[in-house]
């Protein structure tokens, strides 16, 4: 390309920038209005403020966790009931920036990209546990990075043109338009516009060439808010201060970001465009299908190492010192997940009590096990049921919630049960309290260290968590089981304080602490609260309330199954739903 025309070029894509088409755009969000085509407005991706921190009357949240409610709390059936129409009510939804892996998959599925393009992108926000980019402003650093990104996706799809274009581009307008069209309305997720047709046609003459307008128009719509936000607003094209349902393509884009972690498949976008996702049984039918394609082991594993809050940012120096470990670490939480919630029995109480795990390389040694003979990853192996029982005792969570001798693991291993597990959120210490680290000492146990959390401003938290964490210490830094520390014979004995009626009470040893959760309604409720968070990447507030009781009573009735807890929770009306704007709450 001679440099005038890389200069025109160059001149084009800042027009378009400056139109709001590209990343860096602000604005109210609109969407299928005219108004809105690349030389229009765009949404807003300032996220200003942040989800509900109300308790939920059916068991909410504050903050990380929330108090679950339990069972027979909340709204009746007959307010339930009555909620229906104008008088619904759903928490309120923010316009929402995909996050890493809902890139990396979204691109993948669209272009046929590999590897981790999003790795060149500034970590996710998060709600409690989960990554959902919609609280922070958009900083010119996250726009530099979005271009930088789609430039080069776009350069490397260049050579794979006539795979992607349905049509010889060079053929004239006619293929370019086709090109837009279809190409467009999948990155999008739903339809062009005429006028955005048009502008981008425009912009596919300004490349010269076919292989330049290609890279153009690629460029250009990967960084368009319709291609990097979830843009749900409803039939109207704005965003509505009440409950209205979704358009089919944004119910089609909600089902497939959460059972896939990516972009609507074909089956999706031809159900959307006729009219046909909005009743249950379609809806039912589609969960079943979208859990059985390969895409749903993206899903399933993503929700556990967030929700367990591992992965290889969170494993620390483990990760730089010992990669491989690490790897198999994530690998072995993440084959159990799948196991249990796509193929095995679906069980909530599973994932908590399963003497089974998925083990390779190094977690053979770690666990004392000799590797069998033609071994292959993914290979169920049986663990002594009497030292490991479930997640909670994989290595993955045990490294994650550990803090070196110094600082011992009590207190991150019981505050990530109370928090994630049970949605109790445990408030930071006073600004007037110094954090000290308390250091082993030959003799002593992590309990003879941490009886000093017993008395004074301190001990109202700490007994919510420190006779929690206790009960793992059996397990070392690297998740190695042991029966000493400090030469003196381990206490793993441990207590549920303050946590309803199905759960408080003493226990010996994670294996136990593993039976007491997998038959707690508090947790059960909790863990559905958590997929709901997951699945709509919002806290729940009081206007959920009616969404949570059926989704608890569901999950109940399934004897806790997760593969129905998730099909509940797309026929929820918060899921099938959108209210973009208004107070955080109506009540």
């Amino acid at each position: 390309m001679t440099t005038k025309r890389c200069n025109g070029v160059a001149r084009a894509l800042a027009a378009w920038s400056a139109a709001g088409l590209l990343a860096g755009c602000t604005g109210t969000i609109a969407t299928n209005v005219a108004s809105d085509a690349p030389a229009g407005g765009a949404p807003n991706g300032s996220g200003t403020g942040g989800p509900s921190g109300g308790t939920s009357p059916a068991g909410g949240s504050s903050g990380t966790g929330g108090s679950s409610g339990g069972a027979g709390s909340g709204p009746t059936a007959a307010d339930c009931a009555a909620e229906t129409g104008a008088a619904l009510k759903i928490g309120r939804s923010r316009l929402s920036r995909l996050t890493r892996t809902q890139l990396d998959h979204t691109l993948r599925d669209l272009l046929g990209v590999t590897g981790s393009p999003s790795s060149a992108l500034t970590p996710d926000e998060t709600v409690g546990p989960f990554a959902s980019n919609a609280l922070a402003v958009v900083t010119d650093l996250i726009v530099q990075q979005q271009q930088e990104i789609a430039a080069k996706v776009a350069l490397d799809a260049e050579a794979r043109m006539a795979q992607i274009a349905p049509c010889e581009l060079a053929t004239g307008d006619a293929c370019v338009r086709e090109f837009i069209t279809t190409f467009g309305s999948k990155a999008y997720r739903r339809p062009l516009l005429d006028d955005e047709i048009s502008a981008y046609t425009a912009l596919f003459g300004v490349g010269g060439r076919p292989d330049n307008g290609f890279r153009l128009v690629l460029e250009a719509m990967l960084q368009s808010p319709f291609f990097l936000y979830h843009a749900d607003v409803g039939p109207a094209g704005t965003p509505s201060a009440t409950p209205v349902s979704l358009t089919p393509y944004e119910l089609a884009s909600r089902l497939s970001y959460f059972l896939w972690d990516s972009m609507p498949d074909q089956t999706l976008f031809d159900l959307a465009a006729a009219n046909a996702l909005d009743d249950d049984s379609t809806l039912e039918s589609q969960v079943s299908r979208m859990l059985a394609d390969s895409r749903a082991k993206d899903m399933v594993p993503l929700f556990h190492l967030q929700w367990l809050d591992i992965g290889p940012t969170e494993l620390g120096s483990l990760a730089s010192a010992e990669p491989d470990l690490t790897q198999a670490m994530l690998a072995e939480t993440s084959d159990f997940a799948n196991a249990v919630v796509l193929d095995g029995d679906g069980l909530l109480s599973t994932l908590f009590t399963a003497s089974y795990s998925y083990p390779r390389g190094g977690l053979f040694e770690l666990y004392g096990l000799e590797q069998p003979a033609n071994f292959s990853d993914g290979t169920r192996v049986m663990l002594d049921a009497s030292k490991r029982a479930g997640v909670l005792t994989q290595p993955g969570f045990l490294v994650k919630h550990y803090r070196g001798d110094a600082e011992g693991s009590v207190v991150h291993r019981g505050i990530t049960v109370r928090e994630n597990l049970l949605c109790t959120p445990i408030d930071p210490p006073p600004a007037t309290v110094m954090a000290t680290a308390l250091p082993p000492v030959q003799g002593t146990t992590a309990r003879d260290r941490f009886a000093a959390h017993e008395t004074g401003a301190c001990a109202g938290c700490h007994e919510q968590m420190d006779p929690i964490g206790l009960a793992f210490e059996n397990y070392d830094g690297i998740g190695r089981y042991r029966t000493t520390d400090g030469g003196v014979s381990i206490d793993a004995t441990g207590e549920l304080v303050a946590a309803g009626d199905d759960l408080s009470g003493s226990f010996v040893g994670v294996v136990e602490l593993g039976q007491k959760l997998a038959t707690s309604r508090t947790v059960a409720d909790c863990a559905a609260n958590q997929w709901f968070r997951f699945a709509l990447g919002r806290i729940e507030s009081p206007d959920d309330a009616c969404s949570l009781k059926a989704l608890h009573d569901g999950f109940a009735a399934s004897k806790y199954n997760v593969r129905e807890l998730v099909t509940k929770l797309v026929l929820s009306d918060a899921f099938r739903h959108v209210r973009a704007v208004g107070a955080e709450d109506t009540q």
